[in-house]
């Protein structure tokens, strides 16, 4: 079987990191040679470590002439046949012209996790994680475009699940703006300002953090902050409705994780958003930054009958489970690499 080598190189750990272990895992059960190679000093070193996956580091963090030697040596070293960049700083050193010239035998394959930019259009082969992103591809004339979607695990639906007094609501992720965790928090201080009762669940970041960036004061008695969680299951288990009130979400790999668990789902209408959910059908869809709509959603949606909760949670379920079954990439995948090894150099 062909050699696969999967690169990230990005500064903090989030989403990224999560799926190139699912691509290299997936591909080890295949028979594929995988291999992993990240940067020193990173804070999700120790979470590819875990993998049990065969890592390999660069010294340094930064892109310069020694991290690129590296990256030539590893390549010289580890023979792979393919190569999968996971995101910009990977197609940084990855779409080098110098680096396709000394390995012309190897097919660079960006995997684009939400940037299509000019450093993609570099490359003959690219992997899109939604159809809009695919679709930007064809914009910038790259020969090969692939569609996969990011995968979870699907557990067992759970057929009874009753919602807490007072409902609990759950979000993870990296506390930037462009998570839109100050929206959430907003709209529940107007539910509490209503006489709604909630407890609200975070994880991905501390106390200390969140109280710097956004005032908590009126609502600090109902949040519990989690910091970074390896536990997502049970996370899910202890949550009614999972909230991602981000302004910017290029897929929401949090939105099908909570559909994977039996979680009813409110999401803003963002690029991955919008892809994943049809509103009142498989979750709630409401308007970037509406923090009243998104106070609305929430409070109508607990007020929800059982029978009308558990039809949306059901259908979250069902979309998580038939697009993005983690069960399905070893298949994908193989179906891809071939398709790319099938072409000439």
């Amino acid at each position: 079987m062909a050699v696969v080598l999967s690169v990230y190189l990005g500064k903090t750990r989030g989403g990224i990191e999560i799926v190139m272990i699912d691509y290299a895992k997936a591909l080890s059960s295949l028979g594929y040679e995988s291999y992993l190679l990240s940067s020193k000093g990173r804070d999700y070193i120790d979470y590819l470590r875990n993998s049990g996956l065969k890592l390999n580091l660069l010294c340094s963090r930064s892109i310069n002439p020694f991290t690129i030697l590296q990256f030539i040596l590893f390549l010289r070293r580890l023979k792979p046949e393919v190569v999968f960049l996971h995101g910009t700083r990977a197609i940084l050193i990855g779409s080098k012209w110098y680096i396709r010239k000394l390995f012309p035998k190897i097919k660079f394959v960006g995997v684009s996790h939400g940037v299509t930019d000019k450093r993609y259009s570099k490359l003959e082969y690219v992997i899109a994680i939604t159809k809009f992103l695919a679709n930007s591809f064809k914009d910038l004339g790259i020969p090969h475009i692939y569609f996969c979607p990011n995968k979870t695990r699907i557990l067992p639906f759970e057929e009874q699940r009753n919602r807490r007094d007072p409902i609990v609501i759950g979000s993870i992720g990296r506390l930037s703006s462009s998570k839109g965790f100050d929206v959430l928090i907003n709209a529940l201080k107007v539910l509490k300002q209503r006489g709604f009762s909630f407890k609200l669940r975070l994880a991905g970041f501390s106390l200390e953090d969140l109280e710097k960036g956004i005032d908590i004061s009126d609502i600090s008695d109902e949040i519990e902050v989690l910091g970074w969680i390896s536990d997502k299951e049970s996370f899910y288990k202890s949550i009614d409705i999972y909230v991602s009130a981000s302004r910017v979400e290029p897929f929401g790999l949090t939105i099908i994780e909570a559909m994977s668990h039996s979680i009813a789902v409110i999401a803003t209408e963002t690029q991955g958003g919008k892809e994943i959910i049809s509103s009142g059908e498989n979750g709630v869809l409401v308007s970037l930054e509406d923090y009243q709509g998104l106070s609305e959603a929430i409070y109508d949606l607990s007020r929800l009958e059982d029978k009308d909760f558990n039809f949306l949670r059901f259908n979250g379920y069902k979309k998580a489970k038939t697009e993005y079954n983690l069960e399905n990439l070893p298949k994908d995948l193989n179906n891809i690499i071939l398709n790319i090894l099938s072409m000439k150099a």
